[in-house]
């Protein structure tokens, strides 16, 4: 099992590493350093390590992106390879909350999907009960 390898040396002359790949650095950058992996459904960057990004492509960088406002990156995931993630950490995959078009990628979705899980809690067991009730009378 051993060490992980950093496959990005492995990039050869006008390519760069982006999301688990060697891709060609386009053209109109001024130099690689001038680029970025950028996930192209939510225009956000791929900070590298465990992050999924299949929509990432090699952009030129016109400003820094690596915002440190930012809640997560990604289009989304159900859950974390590596574990327990704390919310809000901008270098994890952005959650998927129930079905895949609810993404938490901001702290005021990450709540309410909070409130609503607290609910569901709440009721769902009475409701069933209710459900089940009339479903015996009937």
């Amino acid at each position: 099992y051993g060490r992980a390898l950093d496959l990005a040396a492995s990039c050869g002359e006008g390519m760069q590493w982006c999301w688990m790949q060697c891709m060609q650095v386009p053209s109109e950058c001024q130099a690689a350093n001038d680029t970025a992996c950028i996930d192209q459904m939510t225009g956000r960057p791929w900070l590298g390590g465990q992050a999924m990004c299949p929509t990432c492509t090699l952009t030129c960088a016109a400003q820094d992106l690596a915002s440190k406002d930012r809640f997560c990156i990604g289009t989304g995931a159900d859950m974390y390879m590596q574990g327990f993630s704390f919310a809000g950490n901008p270098d994890d995959n952005c959650l998927v909350y129930l079905f895949p078009a609810l993404v938490l990628d901001s702290r005021p979705k990450f709540w309410l999907a909070v409130v609503v899980t607290f609910f569901i809690a709440l009721f769902g067991p009475e409701s069933l009960r209710r459900l089940s009730a009339r479903a015996a009378g009937a």
